[in-house]
C-alpha cells in the first residue's frame, strides 16, 4: 500500500518565508518526522509535489522517503508507478484528479475552499487536522 504526501499545506503550513538574498524557506512539524517513520512500517510512503523547492529533499531524506519534486500531474504518477491501494494526503485542487483515483484521501481543515467544496460529498475523503501543524501524526492514528 502507497501514501502519497503532498508538501505545500500537508507537512507544512503552506507559508513561504523570502529572505533578504532571495531564498526561500518552509517550516515542517517535528511530530511529523517520527510519524512518518513509523508509517514506513505499513506503507510505501512517498512525498510528491509539484513545488521544485530544493529544501524538501532534505526533509524527506530525514523521514527515510522518497521525494519526487516538480510533479503536475499526480494521477498519471501514480497510476504508473503505484500497484494496489493508494492514500493520499493533499489540499491541492489540481490533485482533484488523483483523489478520484485513490483508496482514500486526508486533507486538512485549513485546505484552500474551492479544495473542500469540491471533495466534501466524496466518501472516501475526510478532513483532519492542521496542515504543517503535526497532521500526519494525527492522519497516523486514523489508518
Amino acid at each position: 500500500m502507497h501514501l502519497i504526501l503532498d508538501c505545500d499545506g500537508i507537512l507544512t503550513d503552506g507559508t513561504v518565508v523570502y529572505h533578504e538574498d532571495g531564498t526561500r524557506s518552509k517550516s515542517f512539524h517535528s511530530r511529523d518526522i517520527p510519524a512518518i517513520k513509523r508509517l514506513k512500517e505499513r506503507f510505501d510512503v512517498v512525498i510528491l509535489t509539484r513545488s521544485t523547492w530544493p529544501g524538501i529533499h532534505a526533509f524527506a531524506h530525514r523521514c527515510g522517503v522518497m521525494c519526487i519534486t516538480g510533479v503536475k500531474d499526480k494521477k498519471e504518477w501514480i497510476k504508473e508507478n503505484c500497484a494496489g491501494k493508494v492514500v493520499i494526503v493533499t489540499d491541492d485542487i489540481d490533485d482533484l484528479d488523483a483523489v478520484l483515483i485513490c483508496e482514500a484521501c486526508f486533507y486538512p481543515n485549513n485546505a484552500g475552499t474551492t479544495f473542500k467544496f469540491a471533495v466534501r460529498d466524496l466518501p472516501n475523503c475526510t478532513q483532519v487536522g492542521t496542515g504543517g501543524q503535526g497532521l500526519i501524526e494525527v492522519i497516523e492514528t486514523m489508518i
